[in-house]
Parts: structure tokens; sequence; C-alpha cells
């Protein structure tokens, strides 16, 4: 189901890097072309790019860490190294990765959410009415975060080596322990919040907002759009690749391969065929 996932969905990917390009603060990124490898010139240039950007200190709101600014970063970072192969790019990675788990609300703001708990979420809202709300761009923020990890567990060369920043935060002096680390604090959220408030068990597909919670939906926030599903699912689908590699939860694998699986089919359901300039198209509805 992961590589179904990933051909519906290819901008899920890409975009975060053509968003990318140019910053308004930083050298503009050098383009070549849009076809062929990735040249040493469009690199470099990234490099350059990256070098002016650090990660959040303190917590943002407006979805930053979800499709904002840090969160492009960080999954440009992972896709430049699986480019690349360059650990210096991955370290950067990583440092985004320890600062979104720093940051997340049991640690920091210990905020009481609309459960009447302090959960581990990231908060997208400010203060205010929609201060204990935590929705999809939760899971968006910690399917970076096991992207990273991903990254690193694809990389056995690394595993036994000391990650080059000190150990900052205590996630963990190797690289396979830092990126187990993240693996368990995602689950923490996947388990405590995410999948327990959003998943129906008996169909396994993300709840509408209104089955949610009554407190949950007078947020006013969809659960289902087909966008938000995608970012929903981005913690679900790469936490599944972590254990997949780990081979330490086969549990895991199946509930999130599950949870994956029935919504690309709901996706593919709701197809409408059509055509645009002679080619045939197909649509679905927000």
């Amino acid at each position: 189901m992961k590589r179904s996932f990933n051909a519906l969905l290819p901008m899920m990917f890409l975009a975060p890097l053509l968003c990318l390009m140019p910053g308004t603060a930083h050298a503009a990124m050098t383009v070549q072309s849009l076809s062929g490898a990735v040249t040493a010139t469009e690199i470099s240039s990234y490099e350059t790019f990256m070098a002016g950007r650090t990660p959040p200190t303190a917590n943002t709101y407006d979805n930053n860490m979800a499709d904002g600014t840090a969160g492009m970063d960080c999954e440009s970072l992972g896709l430049m190294y699986e480019v690349t192969n360059d650990p210096v790019i991955l370290n950067e990675m990583i440092a985004f990765a320890d600062a979104f788990v720093s940051l997340r609300n049991d640690y920091t703001d210990r905020r009481v959410m609309w459960t009447g708990n302090v959960e581990p979420v990231w908060l997208t809202k400010p203060t205010g009415t929609s201060a204990g709300y935590a929705g999809c761009e939760n899971n968006e923020i910690a399917g970076h975060i096991a992207y990273c990890a991903k990254l690193i567990l694809k990389t056995p060369s690394l595993w036994n080596t000391t990650v080059p920043d000190g150990n900052p935060n205590g996630y963990g002096v190797t690289y396979l322990q830092r990126a187990k680390t993240y693996v368990a604090q995602i689950d923490q959220t996947e388990d405590s919040y995410m999948t327990p408030w959003f998943i129906d068990t008996t169909t396994m597909r993300i709840k509408d907002s209104t089955v949610v919670s009554s407190a949950f939906a007078a947020f006013g926030q969809s659960t289902t759009a087909w966008n938000r599903q995608m970012m929903f699912l981005h913690g679900w689908q790469t936490m599944s690749e972590c254990h997949a590699i780990l081979g330490d939860n086969p549990d895991k694998v199946a509930q999130y391969d599950a949870i994956v699986s029935a919504s690309v089919s709901w996706f593919q359901s709701e197809w409408q065929s059509t055509t645009g300039g002679g080619q045939p198209c197909y649509v679905w509805q927000y």
C-alpha cells in the first residue's frame, strides 16, 4: 500500500522543494532542468540556501511546523538527503526533528486540549477559542519527524556512529538511538491521541469531525477533506515504514497500513472520470 499511496499523491513529496524557491531573505536556488538527475550546481545552491535556515526554538503556530516554512524545510532536507546521501544534510534534518519533538505540547506549554487532557500534540492555534484544537496538521509534523527516523534507519552504515551535535536534547548519542527515540515519541502521539480519536476501528477510515466528538466539531475543522487526510496519513504511513525496517512491531505495521489503505481506497472510490485537453482526467470533490 505504501507504493500505491505514493503513486497517487506524488506532489506530497515534491511540494517542499518547489515551495522553497526562491527565498526573499536568502540566496535563490538554481534549477537547471526539471528533468534528469539533480546536478551538482543545484545541490550546491540548495545547500547555500539552507545554510540560512534554522529550526524553530519556540512555538510559532499557524502550521509552521506542518506545511509552513519549518515543515517544508525539514521535508526538503530529507528529499535532498535521498538524492545526495550526504550526512551533512541529514544532520541538518536531525536538528529540525529534534526541535519539533522538543516543541511538543507535553514538553512545553502543557496546554489542556479539547479532550480535557495535556495531550502529546503540537499547538497550531494561539490562545483563544481554538486554543484546544489539534487535528490533521499534527500528523504532518509527526510525519516529518518519522521521515527523519526512516532515513536514518535506511542507512545502517550510520547506525553506530555518533551524531555530531553533542546530543543537546538527550535523544540519543548515535544515529540509531536518535531514530529509535523519534519512533517512540511519534508512537506515543499516535497511540495516545491521533489513532484513538480520529480512526474508526471498524472501517479504519478517518472519522468525520462530527463523529470524533462534539467538542472537536465545535472548532469547525474538517478531518476528511482529501488534503487533510493526506496530512493525517503522513504520520501513519511513515511510522509503518520505520517499524517495518526495525522489524520490531508487526502489529503496528499492520495497524498503520490498514489506516493508509482505507483512506487510499476511499480516495479511489471517489474518482470522477472526465477529459481535459484530449487527455483522460480524474476529479475529486473537495
